[in-house]
């Protein structure tokens, strides 16, 4: 049976990570995470963001998450005011 998918905005921060894991691990889905840039972040950021969509992570408890996105998109948003 093939899983069902789902795209996830991201935006690098404690609660989207934790809806990754969420998810993928207890509800079975295949997630994408995706992030539109309207200015607000770095392409840096962005490249960061990119790479904790599917890393783990170290919490304070000293477990480790993998969050396991299947894919992240860093998409760039122009607003125009005309």
């Amino acid at each position: 049976m093939e899983k069902k998918k789902v795209v996830l905005a991201f935006s690098g921060g404690l609660d989207t990570s934790f809806c990754v894991k969420y998810l993928s691990e207890d509800c079975g889905y295949e997630v994408y995470t995706a992030i539109a840039n309207t200015g607000g972040f770095s392409a840096a950021q962005l490249k960061k963001n990119e790479e904790n969509a599917s890393r783990s992570v170290h919490l304070l408890s000293g477990q480790r998450l993998m969050l396991r996105s299947t894919s992240h998109t860093n998409t760039t948003t122009r607003v125009s005011n005309t």
